[in-house]
């Protein structure tokens, strides 16, 4: 247990960090990779999104990391650094590989740490050989 507070608190401090830098200077960049900001943030909330889809099917699941999408990201308070994340996952059964699923959950960073603020569950089809 006292590993994962350890990694929650390292979590926040990072979020807390990356957070806190201007936006603006973003936006000032040309060199800025959209996609390296979603990946680096994809894989900050790593533990978080598998705690949630764990928690959410009863079994361990696993997701790619390159498959996620960061849909948006909210600065809730002007002066705070309290944001909540929009983040899509492609899933599956971790022992089989299988029962694949796409599951779109908000999260929100708070002094306790990462939080679900709401889930949203996709059956993945079955794809059929011709």
């Amino acid at each position: 247990m006292d590993n994962m507070k350890k990694a929650i608190i390292g979590l926040i401090t990072v979020l807390t960090i990356f957070f806190s830098i201007n936006p603006k200077t973003f936006a000032l960049s040309k060199d800025v990779d959209k996609n390296a900001y979603d990946d680096f943030l994809i894989t900050l909330l790593g533990t978080s999104i598998v705690s949630t889809l764990n928690e959410y099917y009863g079994e361990p699941r696993v997701f790619n990391l390159k498959g996620a999408k960061i849909l948006e990201v909210k600065k809730v308070e002007e002066d705070g650094l309290y944001f909540v994340v929009t983040v899509t996952v492609r899933n599956s059964d971790r022992k089989t590989n299988s029962k694949n699923a796409i599951d779109t959950m908000i999260l929100a960073n708070t002094s306790d740490g990462v939080h679900v603020l709401d889930f949203r569950h996709i059956d993945e089809p079955t794809c059929k050989t011709i």
